[in-house]
């Protein structure tokens, strides 16, 4: 079993890419609708 550190850092990585991931995503609908309303991709937790 890996120890706490190994987790956290796994777990970290993930965590970076997917927000990243979602806040490319926000920035280009954004960019592309020049609305008002909020971007389709907001992370929830």
């Amino acid at each position: 079993m890996p120890d706490f550190r190994t987790i956290n850092r796994i777990c970290s990585e993930r965590m970076k890419d997917k927000y990243s991931f979602v806040w490319r995503k926000a920035t280009d609908n954004y960019r592309r609708e020049t609305s008002t309303k909020y971007p389709a991709y907001i992370p929830t937790n």
